[in-house]
């Protein structure tokens, strides 16, 4: 072999390996930008049969509506059924201050969440056997779901979603948005109740109309 052979491989090799580096490092498709991402090494993968969606013993109406949502989103996306129970490959969803038989869980992936993520915040982390969602309340949970559903929607591969640890939490307490319904196309009542469920699933938590 030649040495400009061997120099044409060797250049070709670095190529690869950048081009490859630079996929490992692309940002994940999420909005807004989570306030901490760190990808980690793996996938979580939806198998049938192997799934499993559990909530605290004392989960409320809210936390309970937020788990349909995402059982919602699996089936949809993905075609997969998530059941409630537990099961080899968990998806926990839960609130450690309320709910003692979780605690241990979040614990062991490190996940419980702090002081910094007030009300609204909450901590995501995936890792190839398990997905725990862990907030100090109603809200922050609500809102990690919205994330992870992101993680199914936009940022699937086949029927698997990166593993990741996610802290996030809002800059504002208050993050909305102003409606001018006096132009334009009338509203309609279903278009109004799409129009909160999208801001929901970005975490606007305010509308005014005008």
């Amino acid at each position: 072999m030649s040495r400009s052979t061997r120099i044409a491989i060797g250049l070709v090799l670095v190529l690869c390996v950048t081009a490859l580096g630079a996929g490992a490092g692309q940002e994940l498709n999420l909005v807004p930008k989570p306030a901490q991402v760190k990808r980690l090494r793996g996938w979580f993968e939806f198998k049938p049969g192997e799934l499993g969606l559990r909530l605290g013993a004392r989960a409320s109406a809210e936390d309970s509506f937020a788990a349909r949502l995402f059982q919602d989103e699996v089936q949809t996306d993905l075609g997969i059924t998530l059941p409630l129970g537990e099961a080899k490959r968990q998806i926990v969803l839960a609130i450690p201050q309320r709910d003692s038989d979780l605690v241990s869980i979040c614990r062991k992936q490190k996940c419980l969440p702090d002081e910094q993520l007030g009300d609204q915040g909450y901590v995501l982390v995936v890792r190839p056997k398990r997905v725990v969602v862990a907030a100090n309340s109603s809200a922050g949970l609500f809102y990690g779901i919205q994330t992870l559903r992101q993680l199914v929607r936009g940022n699937s591969r086949g029927a698997k979603i990166p593993c990741v640890r996610i802290h996030d939490y809002p800059a504002l307490p208050y993050r909305g948005q102003q409606d001018d319904l006096s132009r334009g196309p009338v509203r309609t009542k279903e278009f109004l109740k799409q129009e909160i469920r999208r801001m929901a699933e970005l975490k606007l938590n305010m509308t005014t109309y005008y």
